[in-house]
């Protein structure tokens, strides 16, 4: 009987400091626990990592500090050929059991398909859920037009249409992976998966959350930039109020997460 473990066909790329080792630990547990999969961290030199991390991970790529776009494209660019499947994971961040093996079903179903995804539950600093965005298939007409509500955590992307596309748009310092969806469904499907496939933790350190208005004013560069071009001179009409919900949105939740806290103390 053979029970050599298969290679796996779908990589996880880890960008990280090194500065969260706990929290490291838990995002690479996460991943051994979603699939079969090539778990890759890319970061600065000499980094210390824990012993658990160091039998985990699979590929080690030393990154040279010009942005997290331009990491995530280096460690694509340094994957086997026989990696097919991709996506990058916060540091911070987690999967759910067995959302690597169903993604990659979803995109071996379906040549057309691009990039799968799925919900997105959001946590506290202590691992508290404190909400999910549901997503659906809803979310992927509205990308040119609204907020982008498609989870980047949890989501599995195809190689060559990735590349097809040119990778991250390393101009981005926090909206490529809303950039990357627009991009992959000029060229494919986006499929949606019904359940969390991943889990965000919104805290004070993540760039989302601390640079939360730049990151919405750079969502609205992103949806201008795909607009046609008769459109855009009248986006104006819509911006302002799409920008100033996806901010109070953040604000809320950040409400919610201290009134929680409170609570449980």
């Amino acid at each position: 009987m053979n029970n050599q473990k298969e290679s796996p066909t779908a990589a996880i790329i880890v960008p990280t400091l090194g500065l969260r080792p706990r929290y490291l630990d838990e995002c690479i547990r996460s991943i051994s626990n979603a699939g079969n999969s090539l778990i890759v961290i890319v970061s600065p030199r000499n980094v210390p990592f824990s012993d658990f991390v160091k039998n985990k991970v699979g590929l080690f790529i030393e990154e040279s500090g010009t942005g997290l776009a331009a990491a995530i494209n280096l460690a694509v660019a340094n994957l086997p050929p026989e990696i097919e499947f991709f996506n990058w994971l916060g540091d911070d961040d987690l999967l759910t059991e067995n959302s690597i093996s169903k993604c990659i079903g979803a995109l071996q179903g379906s040549h057309r398909t691009s990039a799968v995804y799925g919900q997105c539950e959001y946590m506290d600093s202590h691992s508290k859920k404190v909400g999910v965005n549901y997503s659906g298939n809803w979310a992927k007409k509205i990308l040119r037009f609204g907020p982008d509500l498609i989870p980047q955590p949890g989501a599995l992307f195809r190689v060559n249409a990735f590349n097809s596309v040119g990778g991250l748009n390393t101009q981005y310092k926090y909206a490529f992976d809303f950039d990357l969806f627009i991009k992959l469904q000029e060229i494919g499907e986006l499929t949606y998966l019904p359940e969390v496939l991943g889990k965000f933790r919104w805290h004070s350190d993540s760039l989302s959350v601390k640079l939360r208005m730049a990151s919405v004013l750079e969502g609205s560069k992103v949806r201008k930039t795909h607009l046609p071009s008769y459109i855009r001179p009248i986006s104006f009409c819509w911006e302002g109020l799409i920008i100033a919900l996806t901010y109070i949105a953040g604000i809320a939740l950040n409400i919610r997460i201290k009134l929680t806290n409170q609570m449980s103390e």
